[in-house]
């Protein structure tokens, strides 16, 4: 079925000064073709002009408006899209829109559906997970590989091409970049995970929640013969992997398609420039991938800046706009624009519900920044002061029940939090495994906790969190003190002997907060997601079942809760 359907139509028009050719096909190294659509400046459709060309590949359907994407399904994205504007006619989820980067940048784009999407050829398989398993390859980077290949040579490229996008676009980036395609110059990535594996078990824990409401509703729609409606639809799930089983039943980084890309995928061998944008609120999926992908890429040129907020929103921003016009010019079109005077980290810093840049650090985490800790006392407060009595054990229920600890006493001077805090604890359950799920909220000196903007628009009730599953604690410490940002690299699973009590290592991902004098702080840690979860977030279903993780879990005192303090 995959490379019988009937092609699309090519149809050139002109938009809004623009040109737009939909549904040119575009052939891969194992015969497969991608269908994509391509957007012409005026100056190279009617006069010839040789330009730059943005590329993106993904999932979600090329021709699907920005506007409407996810309905009726999934309407959070379509309401999240209501606070950007403008949107052009030919806005696309999560991708540069044609009405600016054509019409007045100057730049070619590329938008191609990946396999098995739309009119492109070949087996529904996100991120190539099926497909890499069997090539012992990066299969989605060889396909990005041949896109960028394939622009370079049309008539209308002068041959620099770039990729530029949000979460799965912004993660193609590195796949493309790794691979090292001749023609590829630079990258810009938004709020894009580095790791897949990391991206899909947080800590160890899977989010059946999030990936099957993703696969469903936002890809599965624009699987190729679905929107027709001529294709049954068992002959439709034939052709598809079925992802959100992939996940549940690939649990460690050691095992199937996570052994194959931990060796395939390598942050070090990325050369060309790279312009890196993360967002402090998205724990649940991204972070720190920006931050790690940063540290770890060999680039000589590379940026760092760091969000808050609106998943979708920093990308379309005036001021984020310039900035990768800025970067995309330098190295596209050679321009002398100061790019180079632009401070490579720039990171947004929650100060209450306000923020200020830091525009003067030299690394993340800071190189400065004073680790200090906060134990955990028998009373259930946490206090700069280690405990002397005899430790206390706090037993809570797996699977149902969190615990909350607050500071002692107010923070008596400005304290600033700058880079990833971490926890030392000693646990353990009478259940087969244990997940913990762990939140620091800010506390004003009213008592009442500071709330910020989620990045699904939701009020978001802490600054810092983080997830961590028992059985993966070998692999969520592996590298956590040389480096201070959590990678979870490709480590065998942790013994988990129930009533055993083990001494935990848990990082929580990389955060930044500034708290006046006469704040202060909560944490709350337990089995569950903390109430003001959404649902797509939660984490319930695919292996957190109760048969593994029912039964009491226990949190003994006197372990300590660490916060990296920097003085600016």
């Amino acid at each position: 079925m995959s490379t019988t359907r009937p092609k699309y139509e090519t149809i050139e028009t002109d938009v809004d000064n623009y040109t737009r050719i939909k549904n040119i096909y575009i052939p891969m190294r194992d015969g497969i073709e991608l269908c994509a659509d391509v957007f012409l400046p005026l100056a190279a459709s009617k006069n010839g002009e040789k330009l730059p060309v943005i590329c993106s590949m993904g999932p979600y359907g090329k021709d699907n408006h920005a506007s409407t994407f996810g309905l009726p399904h999934s309407p959070i994205y379509a309401e999240m899209y209501k606070h950007i504007k403008p949107l052009g006619p030919d806005a696309c989820f999560e991708l540069c829109d044609p009405s600016i980067w054509c019409k007045e940048y100057n730049y070619a784009l590329v938008r191609v559906d990946s396999r098995g999407i739309g009119g492109s050829q070949g087996k529904l398989d996100p991120f190539g997970l099926g497909r890499s398993v069997q090539i012992q390859a990066d299969a989605e980077g060889q396909d990005l590989y041949d896109i960028v290949e394939w622009a370079a040579i049309q008539p209308w490229s002068t041959g620099k091409v770039a990729y530029s996008g949000i979460s799965y676009y912004g993660m193609v980036g590195y796949w493309a970049a790794m691979q090292k395609p001749p023609h590829l110059s630079c990258v810009v990535s938004y709020e894009s995970a580095c790791d897949m594996y990391q991206a899909s078990r947080r800590g160890g824990i899977y989010s059946d929640n999030f990936q099957s409401h993703w696969y469903r509703n936002l890809v599965i729609p624009y699987q190729g013969g679905k929107k027709e409606g001529h294709i049954e639809e068992a002959e439709l799930s034939a052709n598809r992997v079925d992802f959100p089983k992939l996940l549940s039943e690939t649990e460690y980084p050691t095992d199937g398609v996570w052994e194959v890309l931990k060796r395939a995928r390598n942050l070090s061998d990325i050369e060309v420039p790279f312009y890196l944008a993360g967002n402090w609120t998205d724990a649940e999926l991204h972070l720190p991938g920006n931050i790690r992908a940063f540290n770890a890429i060999s680039s000589e040129y590379k940026w760092l800046e760091m969000h808050t907020g609106n998943h979708l929103s920093a990308f379309y921003e005036p001021a984020h706009l310039q900035m990768q016009r800025k970067f995309l010019d330098f190295f596209l079109f050679g321009k002398d624009n100061g790019m180079l005077d632009v401070p490579r980290i720039r990171l947004l810093q929650h100060h209450g519900t306000n923020t200020l840049y830091r525009e003067n650090e030299t690394s993340f985490p800071p190189a400065d920044a004073e680790y200090v800790p906060f134990y955990f006392t028998p009373e259930k407060v946490i206090t700069p002061n280690k405990p002397t009595g005899p430790k206390t054990s706090f037993t809570y229920e797996g699977y149902s029940e969190n615990l909350h600890f607050s500071l002692e006493s107010p923070f008596p001077e400005p304290f600033e939090l700058l880079g990833s805090p971490y926890l030392e604890l000693e646990v353990g359950t009478t259940a087969k495994d244990m997940d913990m799920f762990i939140y620091l909220r800010a506390i004003n000196a009213d008592g009442e906790n500071i709330i910020l903007h989620g990045n699904h628009g939701e009020p978001m009730d802490n600054f810092a969190r983080d997830y961590f599953r028992l059985s993966h604690r070998d692999e969520v410490a592996k590298g956590f003190m040389d480096d201070k940002v959590i990678s979870q690299p490709a480590v065998a699973k942790s013994e988990v002997i129930p009533g055993q009590v083990y001494s935990v290592l848990i990082p929580l991902y990389p955060a930044a907060f500034l708290f006046d004098q006469g704040q202060s702080l909560s944490i709350e840690i337990g089995s569950v997601d903390t109430a003001g979860t959404i649902g797509p977030m939660r984490h319930e279903g695919g292996d957190r079942v109760k048969e593994r993780f029912s039964g009491d879990n226990v949190i003994i005192s006197h372990g300590k809760l660490v916060l990296p303090r920097v003085r600016r």
